[in-house]
């Protein structure tokens, strides 16, 4: 009876020593596995920070070349202007030329009317 009462006290020895060990190692796992966890969040700390960054990069990269775009769309549209008004300048003098060109086909015309009237009256 002690033989057999001392192997079943060694069985249940070794069942909790198999227990204890199995617990460690899940306990392990487990720390192993929190450990993971943080890795992991820093990491998606850290690529959200990097894709935060990138964003605002790019924004402020964006505004400036909206704003060189502003400006040059700006500029093209003050040049067209001042094409314009080269033009309407150009026109005006051209139309005074033409008046000026006219008066002076008038008044040779007058003048030579009036050489022949006089010429008619001696």
């Amino acid at each position: 009876m002690a033989a057999a009462a001392r192997r079943t006290a060694a069985a249940a020895a070794r069942r909790i020593a198999a227990t204890a060990a199995a617990a460690r190692r899940i306990a392990a796992a487990a720390r192993r596995a929190a450990a993971a966890a943080r890795r992991a969040a820093a990491t998606a700390r850290r690529i959200a920070a990097a894709a935060a960054r990138k964003a605002a990069a790019a924004a402020t990269a964006v505004a400036p070349t909206a704003a060189a775009a502003a400006a040059a769309a700006a500029a093209a549209l003050l040049k067209e202007r001042q094409q314009q008004q080269q033009q309407q300048q150009q026109q005006q003098q051209q139309q005074q030329q033409q008046q000026q060109q006219q008066q002076q086909q008038q008044q040779q015309q007058q003048q030579q009317q009036n050489i022949e009237k006089i010429e008619e009256l001696e």
